[in-house]
């Protein structure tokens, strides 16, 4: 499997999973039976977990930010709506990235546009969507790694992946440039040593710094640039 990230996923994956903080969350199998009980506070933690994963599988397959969280808030409410037929996490995870895969499709095909691009997911529906959520997956891994790295270290790394330079984060932090850089050289070498034994989360974490260089060759801010 490879990873090709254009530089639109991009914007979409730094908003969904670095600009939005996720909490230290883990989602255990107890979680999913209490929500089954009608749990609102473990669904709650359940939906902050799920949500910007699933819009970013719901994106890479749509291609439209507003459908996307459209469909990923629809079907987190089916969910909750069908909560008492789980138990554990997988069989959550699978319903949610097998309605989201269903509602994807359904909207190309409803759509009407784009049949090439539909005729290929159809042809190659098990390795396409596997894809998908293995990519996804690596996503919130590499996520989770960020989010427990040092608060002040973690705020580099994420302000750099959003394509700010050394310069631009001093000044953000009120703290020295040569600060930034040694915290974020620490931050990149803790991030390798925490993934190294996810070859997918590595490979993507390399990916997300070659288009964060590319990033920085345009005459936009960062801002302006995940803004359009």
């Amino acid at each position: 499997m490879s990873f090709s990230v254009s530089m639109k996923i991009y914007k979409v994956i730094i908003k969904y999973l670095f600009l939005w903080p996720l909490k230290n969350m883990i989602l255990r199998d107890k979680h999913i039976r209490q929500i089954a009980k009608g749990d609102v506070e473990q669904f709650k933690m359940f939906y902050e977990i799920f949500f910007q994963p699933l819009c970013v599988f719901s994106y890479s397959i749509l291609k439209n930010e507003n459908e996307a969280e459209d469909l990923v808030q629809d079907l987190l409410l089916i969910y909750w709506n069908k909560k008492a037929d789980f138990e554990t996490v997988d069989s959550a995870r699978a319903f949610l990235y097998t309605i989201a895969k269903n509602k994807c499709l359904n909207i190309i095909r409803d759509k009407k546009i784009h049949q090439k691009y539909f005729d290929y997911i159809l042809n190659n529906e098990e390795v396409f969507f596997m894809n998908k959520v293995i990519e996804n997956e690596t996503y919130t891994i590499l996520h989770q790694a960020i989010n427990e790295l040092p608060a002040q270290t973690k705020k580099i790394i994420r302000l750099s992946l959003s394509g700010l330079r050394n310069q631009e984060i001093a000044d953000r932090l009120n703290i020295s440039v040569n600060t930034v850089k040694t915290l974020k050289n620490h931050g990149y070498t803790a991030l390798r040593t925490k993934l190294s034994d996810n070859l997918h989360a590595l490979i993507f974490l390399s990916i997300l710094m070659n288009q964060k260089n590319r990033l920085w060759r345009t005459t936009k801010t960062p801002e302006e640039y995940l803004d359009s």
